[in-house]
């Protein structure tokens, strides 16, 4: 199995109370093998403590960019720092009883300026 995030992550610049927002997560995957029963993999984006979910995705293989919504409204701006995280995880399970897994995960700090 192969999955990986293909490219830059796109975190929002700024974050402000009125504004929305998107992350944007690249990924690409193959799963390859005669033997292989299952597979599954997901995306999982925790924006200021708030978990958002791709869904499982059963594909073979491919490539393709998740968008991650939310508005300004759902942060606690009262708190001084804070961060969207993104993980990709997923496995395989193969004939016999063997299976692989395979996960990465990329952290974006924000730190509160000023009033907002």
């Amino acid at each position: 199995m192969t999955l990986e995030v293909s490219g830059e992550v796109v975190f929002p610049r700024t974050i402000t109370r009125d504004g929305y927002y998107t992350v944007r997560v690249p990924v690409t995957w193959s799963v390859v093998g005669s033997g292989v029963e299952d597979n599954a993999f997901g995306i999982a984006v925790i924006i200021f403590g708030v978990l958002k979910e791709s869904g499982e995705i059963r594909d073979r293989s491919g490539s393709r960019t998740f968008d991650f919504q939310f508005s300004g409204s759902e942060v606690d701006f009262s708190r001084g720092a804070d961060a969207i995280g993104v993980t990709v995880g997923g496995g395989v399970q193969c004939e016999g009883g063997s299976s692989d897994a395979a996960s990465a995960s990329i952290t974006q700090i924000y730190h509160r300026h000023g009033g907002d």
